[in-house]
């Protein structure tokens, strides 16, 4: 493939496929044999697109939202110049050299000699248009191909040499646009931040400490009906306490209890009955359950 820019119009770009017998390390015959060739001639044309843009605080683009306004830049003076740097730093003689591969001349194998039939090939997964035993490929495939192969490598050269296609201009202008930035709305103390963690990790410590060593088991039964709250105090002497105020009002009754003196506790006694029971008992008759007697209740329990 060939590029070169035409003496009448330096926009034009040409590129073509051939296919001969004749080798060019062979003396040129007095019969040279005939090239079957296909050609494009391209007319570059620059479009700028404004585009709005978020950037991190680096510069590198993040995202892009097209406005809508294609503003297409017919061949001029200036689109001339970019399109003249661009050829320029595309040109054979610019490019860098890497072993086994050679310019872009006459060869017998279907390996690219250059950037643009190497993108080619990779873009249609297929080195056809390279194979010596096949025709030159169709314009029909090779154009729209070409046009934008040549549309993303004049937009990433021009992105990564800028400055050497672009001049610096003197003239400053001002774009509107606006910078996203993190703004704190809660502002904490380090030292009330450090209390109020001594605070919570406190409270976490005590309820892991009161969860642990509390016992998991403490009643006989269920106080959910009114068979199970007297069988509570049915067998203690708190009955005792009570036996003269069944005749009593609500208004005489009440106070007279709020004036005893009498207190009473929760444990294991020996009722009236003379068997050991656990429930509501007259002190200091009651004793404090201990955790052979939680074990005794729960194994009374299950078997019931």
């Amino acid at each position: 493939m060939f590029r070169e820019h035409s003496p009448i119009c330096d926009l034009t770009v040409l590129a073509g496929w051939g296919r001969t017998s004749t080798s060019p390390a062979k003396k040129p015959q007095a019969q040279p044999q005939p090239l079957d060739a296909s050609w494009i001639g391209c007319q570059s044309q620059v479009s700028i697109e404004l585009r709005q843009v978020t950037v991190d605080y680096r510069g590198v683009v993040q995202s892009s939202t097209s406005t809508n306004n294609t503003v297409d830049q017919f061949p001029g003076s200036n689109s001339s110049d970019i399109l003249d740097a661009f050829h320029r730093l595309l040109d054979d003689s610019s490019a860098p050299t890497y072993p086994f591969v050679r310019s872009s001349t006459y060869h017998n194998d279907s390996y690219p000699t250059d950037f643009f039939n190497y993108l080619m090939a990779q873009t249609l997964n297929t080195s056809a248009t390279l194979d010596p035993r096949l025709p030159p490929p169709l314009f029909n495939m090779t154009a729209p191909l070409m046009e934008a192969l040549y549309a993303q490598i004049f937009a990433i050269v021009l992105g990564t040499h800028v400055e050497a296609i672009f001049q610096l201009s003197n003239e400053t202008s001002a774009v509107e646009g606006f910078v996203l930035t993190s703004e704190p709305r809660i502002f904490v103390s380090p030292a009330t931040f450090i209390l109020s963690m001594v605070i919570l990790g406190t409270y976490i410590l005590f309820t892991v400490i009161l969860y642990v060593r509390r016992p998991w088991k403490i009643l006989p039964r269920m106080p959910t009906t009114i068979a199970s709250q007297i069988a509570f105090f049915a067998a203690s002497h708190t009955l005792q306490d009570f036996a003269s105020t069944p005749d009593m009002s609500e208004r005489v009754r009440n106070p007279d209890a709020r004036g005893s003196r009498q207190r009473y506790g929760f444990g294991r006694f020996i009722g009236t009955d003379g068997r050991a029971h656990i429930g509501i008992e007259r002190e200091p008759l009651v004793q404090i359950l201990t955790k052979s007697d939680l074990t005794l209740m729960q194994r009374n329990a299950s078997s019931v």
